[in-house]
C-alpha cells in the first residue's frame, strides 16, 4: 500500500513491479531461480498473462478468473464496475490489452481455472484463452467449474495446482532427501 511508483501507465508501473519483484526473489537462497513460475487470481491472472513474454525462463503459469481479452470483454459486459475497472477514465475508444495475440510466443504450460457460472468475468474468457493455445500447440489444461462463479472451490484449486506443479516442474530437492 504505501510502494512509491513512478507517474506513468498502469500497465508499465505493473509489469516493473512484477519483474522488481522476481528479482528480490530470485535472490532469495530457499527459491530455485530457474524455475519461476506466476500464479494469478483474477486481476492477478491478467497480470501473470501478460508477464508470461516478459520474463526468461518462466517454466509455468496457473491462470484463475482470468480475462485475456479485454476489448472483447468491454463491449460485451453489462456490468457497469467491470467497465469502470477496464476503462476508468471513461475513454471512449480505450485501447485495450489483448492477451490472446501474445500467447503466440508462450512456451511455459499454462493452467487455467474459470467458473462456468462467473458473472464477473465470463467463462468464454477462458475458452478463447484454451483455443489460442490449443491453435499454437502450447501446452496447457483448462479446468471448468461448472457450478461456481468467480471464486472457485480452494482445495480443488490447490490440487489441481499441485498436480500441474509436480507435472511442469521437477521437484527441487532431490529423491531420497528429507
Amino acid at each position: 500500500g504505501s510502494t512509491e511508483t513512478p507517474r506513468g501507465s498502469i500497465e508499465g508501473t505493473t509489469r516493473q513491479a512484477v519483474k522488481d519483484g522476481i528479482v528480490m526473489a530470485k535472490q532469495l537462497r530457499w527459491v530455485d531461480s530457474s524455475h519461476v513460475m506466476f500464479y494469478g487470481v483474477s486481476r492477478g491472472a491478467v497480470v501473470a498473462a501478460a508477464m508470461l513474454n516478459e520474463v526468461e525462463g518462466v517454466s509455468g503459469a496457473v491462470l484463475y478468473s482470468g480475462a485475456y481479452d479485454l476489448d472483447m470483454l468491454y463491449r460485451q459486459t453489462s456490468s457497469f464496475w467491470m467497465r469502470k475497472l477496464i476503462n476508468p477514465h471513461g475513454d471512449t475508444t480505450p485501447k485495450l490489452l489483448n492477451l490472446l495475440g501474445e500467447a503466440s510466443r508462450w512456451r511455459a504450460p499454462t493452467l487455467i481455472l474459470h467458473g462456468g457460472q462467473d458473472t464477473l468475468i465470463p467463462v468464454n474468457q477462458a475458452l478463447l484463452l484454451r483455443d489460442r493455445l490449443e491453435a499454437l500447440g502450447t501446452p496447457h489444461r483448462l479446468v471448468i467449474y461448472p457450478e461456481s462463479g468467480h471464486f472457485l472451490p480452494r482445495q480443488s484449486v490447490r490440487e489441481e495446482a499441485l498436480n500441474f506443479l509436480k507435472e511442469t516442474v521437477p521437484p527441487a530437492c532431490p529423491a531420497g532427501s528429507s
